[in-house]
C-alpha cells in the first residue's frame, strides 16, 4: 500500500512539473493540463456571457489562476502521498497527541507547510523526509517565481495584440470616413501600410504561440479585439495580392502568408476546425469571442458567399 501511494505521489508531481515546463519554458508554450483547463474555463465564461457579455473578460485571468492552482494542488497532494506512509517518522510539537495525527489530512498539512516553507506542528526525524520537505520548499518557491514571471510576460503580449487591433480598426474607419480604399493609394504608401499590418500580425501570432493563454483574454472593447478586425485584414491581403502593381502585390502576398499562418495556428490550437477554409476560420474566431467582426462583407466580396460559413 505504501509503495502504491509513493508511486502515485511521484506521478502527480511529475505531471505537474512536466505541464509547468511545457507551458512556461517550452517554445510552443502548451501543456496538456493547461490547455484543458484554459478551454474549460473559456467554455464556462462563454456560457455565462450569454446573459452578460462582461463575463467574457474573466476568461483569461481565471484560466491562468486555475492553471496555477492545478499545478500547486498536484504538487501538494503528490508530496502528501510521499509523507503519508511515513507519519510515524514525524515527532509532534508539545501538547499534541501523536495517536490523533495519523490521517492523510496530517500528511497534507505537512506538505502544504513545506510547499510554502512554513514550519508546522510535525517535524521529521529521518534524513530522507527532511530532504523531501526541503526539496518541496524549493519547488514551491520555483512555482511561485515562475507563475509571477508568467503573469508579467503575458501582458506585453496582450498589449501588442490590442495595439494591432486598434491600428487596424483605425485603418478601417479611415477607409469608411474618407471613402478612400487603402489599396488605391500610391504604390509606396499602400505597400508600406500593408507590409506594416503583415509585420504586426506575424508578431502577434508568434507571441500567441509562446503564450497560448492570451487567446482567452477579452478586454471587452470591440475596437481592440483581434477577432473583430481579422476579416478586414484578410480583405486587405486578398485585395492587395490581386493588384497590378508589383510592390503592392508583393506586400499583399506577405500579408496573405501572415494571415494563413495565423489562421492555421488558431484553427489547430483553439477552434479545432479545418484550417483550409480561411474565411470560415476567421468567422469562427469572431463567433468564439462573441464579437461582431468588421469587414466581413469586404472579405466575402471576393468569393461566393455560399462557400464560406461560420464553423460550428
Amino acid at each position: 500500500m505504501g509503495t502504491a501511494l509513493r508511486i502515485a505521489g511521484v506521478l502527480m508531481i511529475l505531471v505537474s512539473l512536466q505541464d509547468q515546463f511545457q507551458t512556461l519554458f517550452h517554445p510552443a508554450g502548451r501543456g496538456t493540463l493547461s490547455d484543458w483547463a484554459s478551454r474549460a474555463v473559456w467554455q464556462a465564461v462563454r456560457f455565462l456571457a450569454r446573459w452578460r457579455l462582461a463575463f467574457l473578460t474573466l476568461g483569461g485571468p481565471l484560466a491562468m489562476l486555475v492553471i496555477i492552482v492545478i499545478w500547486g494542488t498536484l504538487i501538494c497532494f503528490g508530496w502528501a502521498l510521499l509523507y503519508y506512509p511515513q507519519l510515524d517518522s514525524f515527532i509532534m510539537m508539545p501538547g499534541l497527541n501523536p495517536g490523533q495525527h495519523h490521517s492523510f489530512l496530517d500528511a497534507l498539512n505537512i506538505s502544504l507547510g513545506s510547499l510554502v516553507t512554513i514550519t508546522g506542528d510535525m517535524m521529521p526525524t529521518a534524513r530522507v523526509l527532511r530532504f523531501l520537505m526541503a526539496t518541496e520548499g524549493v519547488v514551491g518557491i520555483a512555482l511561485l517565481t515562475a507563475s509571477v514571471s508568467w503573469l508579467l510576460s503575458v501582458y506585453p503580449v496582450l498589449e501588442a495584440g490590442r495595439s494591432f487591433a486598434q491600428e487596424t480598426m483605425s485603418l478601417y474607419k479611415a477607409r469608411c470616413d474618407s471613402n478612400i480604399d487603402i489599396i488605391e493609394l500610391p504604390e509606396i504608401e499602400a505597400q508600406t501600410l500593408i507590409h506594416g499590418v503583415a509585420v504586426q500580425l506575424a508578431t502577434v501570432r508568434n507571441q500567441m504561440v509562446q503564450f497560448p493563454v492570451t487567446y482567452y483574454f477579452n478586454v471587452g472593447e470591440a475596437k481592440t479585439g483581434i477577432a473583430v478586425v481579422m476579416p478586414f485584414v484578410c480583405y486587405l491581403a486578398e485585395r492587395a495580392e490581386r493588384d497590378t502593381r508589383p510592390g503592392v502585390r508583393l506586400s499583399g502576398a506577405v500579408l496573405t502568408n501572415a494571415v494563413d499562418s495565423f489562421v492555421e495556428f488558431v484553427a489547430d490550437t483553439f477552434l479545432h476546425v479545418p484550417k483550409t477554409a480561411r474565411h470560415s476560420v476567421i468567422l469562427a474566431l469572431a463567433h468564439d469571442h462573441m464579437r461582431k467582426a468588421i469587414g466581413i462583407d469586404l472579405m466575402l466580396g471576393h468569393t461566393d458567399r455560399r462557400e464560406f460559413r461560420p464553423a460550428s
